[in-house]
């Protein structure tokens, strides 16, 4: 007997996110690894008790140094977007691993483990597991020829050459025009997500297929393209960010399962649904990864055509959010000109952390 096919609204309730009132459904939620280069940089950590943030430190092998990675305890989006207690506690975890000599090394990394339900311990989650891997798979493998009308060998790793600029075949019987549509809008869509992971491509961790892990063994969809951080806020901004992106390759995957090849061939690019009037924080969380400080642009799309795809018109824009970033990395360590610079600032006047309601903002 055949398996029903899922409509296109079947297919948004089982990969959404919020409500129209903006609450959070699917119980979504997520855990996050951090490692650090460096020697001598395992914070105080009692596993007996618990700690406020962290779930375990573990040691790996493949980052340089002590090889140092901390495992934080699964958060739900809901408990991120209203908890301010979560954020303090991350803000306070990421302030004590830059002064424990923790390093943004490059061979550090952040993985980011998405889940839902019962740890994706269900069918569907196997099969959303499946999708994320063969859609990497289709991108990041010699297959992408199939797609070209001449062989250019692996797609490049560091996807910065723009859709645009590959020469595509034209739609026939074997090649469908879905079929050509749904590569390039998962090209573009790789693309969006390297080009805010603060890589210069040399690294080896999580390029190409090695982008997917940990399913058959987490029971979580695990994404890990980013360089490490110390930056609570780049943390939070990834993590919506890339919530957004698995719903798009999600949602592409299903389509092609159910053979929806009309919306296939209509489907908005990941930048179109990023710019929409809706998506206006999620984009400004996009746009403060996109022109941090610590963004190499070697990955991805460089700055001038992410300017473009972001419809940023003034230049002075990203420089100001380059700025301010370095300045707030700089900042975090102890016994520097930047911290003792801030200091000096927050002894002419002090703030209560709490003023008229709003959480005090003087320390950014």
């Amino acid at each position: 007997m055949p398996t029903q096919k899922l409509t296109t609204q079947e297919i948004e309730e089982i990969i959404a996110s919020t409500s129209q009132d903006g609450k959070e459904i699917n119980n979504w939620k997520f855990g996050i690894e951090l490692e650090y280069g460096g020697y001598n940089n395992r914070l105080d950590y009692d596993s007996a008790q618990a700690d406020e943030i962290i779930e375990t430190i573990k040691t790996d092998g493949s980052v340089s140094g002590d090889g140092t990675e901390y495992n934080l305890k699964p958060i739900l989006f809901e408990n991120l977007k209203t908890n301010k207690k979560i954020i303090k506690a991350l803000e306070s975890f990421c302030y004590r691993a830059a002064n424990k000599r923790c390093t943004v090394s490059p061979s550090a990394g952040m993985h980011i483990h998405f889940s839902w339900d019962k740890e994706f311990n269900t069918p569907m989650g196997a099969k959303l597991g499946r999708i994320l891997f063969d859609s990497s798979d289709e991108i990041f493998t010699t297959t992408f020829n199939q797609f070209l009308k001449e062989s250019r060998g692996y797609p490049c790793l560091l996807l910065n050459n723009p859709v645009e600029s590959f020469n595509w075949k034209e739609p026939n019987e074997t090649y469908k025009k879905w079929f050509i549509e749904k590569a390039k809008l998962l090209y573009e869509a790789f693309q969006f997500i390297y080009s805010v992971s603060n890589r210069d491509g040399t690294e080896h961790y999580g390029l190409g297929t090695g982008y997917t892990r940990g399913y058959s063994h987490h029971k979580t969809l695990e994404l890990r393209c980013w360089r490490t951080s110390y930056d609570f806020r780049e943390i939070v901004a990834r993590v919506f960010v890339a919530r957004f992106f698995l719903q798009y390759i999600l949602r592409l995957g299903l389509y092609t399962e159910n053979e929806l090849y009309d919306e296939i061939e209509n489907m908005e690019t990941i930048w179109e649904m990023l710019n929409k009037a809706e998506n206006t924080k999620l984009k400004s969380m996009y746009e403060y990864l996109a022109y941090n400080c610590r963004n190499k642009h070697k990955m991805g799309l460089p700055l001038h055509m992410l300017m473009a795809k972001l419809g940023t018109m003034q230049t002075s824009y990203p420089a100001e959010i380059k700025r301010r970033s370095d300045i707030y990395n700089k900042a975090l360590t102890k016994n520097t000109s930047a911290k003792k610079a801030k200091e000096t600032f927050e002894t002419i006047i002090s703030f209560n952390n709490e003023r008229n309601g709003e959480e005090d903002e003087s320390r950014i």
